[in-house]
Order: C-alpha cells, then structure tokens, then sequence
C-alpha cells in the first residue's frame, strides 16, 4: 500500500503558470501530501524567487535525470510521484497505483501514446520508492541519452529484483 507519498514536479522549461496550476491541482486533491518543484540551473533569481513562492524549489542540472536525482533527494517521503509542470493530479488515480503496486520493489508508470516501456515512457506519472534508488543507485547524469540512461538503470534494477508495471487510463 502507498501511503507516504509526495508529489516532485519536474520544471525544466521553468513555466510558473504551469507550476502554479500543477500546485493548484495537488493541493485540491491531495492536501496532506508534501509536493516541491525541481527545476534548471537557467532559472533567473527572480523565477527562482517566484517558484519559492509557490512550493520548496530546487535547482538541478540540464538532464531530466538530474532533475530526477534531485527530487529524490530532495523529496522527504517513502514514495516519489513525478509530474511536468503544467500537468494535474486526479484524486483517484492513486487507487490505480495501489491496485497494483506489489511492494517497495514495485516501479509503476503511465502508458501513454503507446509507450509501454519504461525507457521510453513519459516521466509524467512516474512512482518509484526511495528504495530503488537506494538500492540501485542514482541515474547516471553523464549521459545525455535519455532513453539508454534509463534503460541500463532499468536493468540494474531488474537485476536487483525489482518490477516494472505499465498502467493504462492514468490522466496525462
């Protein structure tokens, strides 16, 4: 069962619309959950100062896995839920992630315009527990190949005894 979850909103293009309307939306439908934005090193003192208006921000490197590693570390709960900024939360998607999540060692994420792979899926949607990057360690932030970055940690994690599930009817 996820109980301690908290919500990383991923801000590379460092959108303050969207960051708000994602925090509008996580705040409606989860109020007790805890929620920070992570975004790049490009961010102006102003948009940074904003963004601190809005949640606890943190500045990454250029890579979505540095903004992933960072979140992680950043994120004080058992579980890590990834979101762009600009996207919403729905208050009963969590039930689909807890209908099939077997234990900590579970990865799940969304399937979304037929991408069912993990190395190749949306990070929007993407729950994995502090457990696995414990276990398996950080991505690599010297590659910039998205797609083989998380292939190989995806292999380093199988290896490790953990599952990837694909869910499908989970809200972009």
């Amino acid at each position: 069962m996820i109980e301690d979850f908290g919500f990383i909103i991923l801000c590379p293009e460092r959108n303050y619309g969207g960051l708000k309307s994602t925090v509008r939306s996580i705040k409606g439908h989860f109020p007790d959950r805890s929620h920070i934005c992570v975004t790049v090193p490009e961010v102006s003192q102003l948009e940074f100062e904003e963004f601190k208006n809005v949640c606890p921000t943190f500045i990454g490197k250029n890579t979505y896995t540095s903004l992933i590693n960072t979140g992680i570390r950043e994120n004080k709960s058992e579980w890590s839920y990834f979101i762009m900024a600009g996207q919403h939360v729905h208050s009963g998607q969590m039930n689909r992630y807890n209908t099939f999540c077997i234990d900590k060692k579970t990865i799940m994420f969304p399937i979304i315009d037929k991408m069912w792979m993990f190395h190749e899926s949306s990070l929007n949607g993407l729950l994995m527990n502090r457990q696995a990057i414990e276990e398996v360690g950080y991505f690599d932030e010297s590659n910039e190949d998205f797609q083989n970055v998380r292939l190989m940690w995806a292999n380093d994690a199988i290896d490790k005894g953990y599952q990837f599930i694909s869910l499908v009817g989970i809200p972009r």
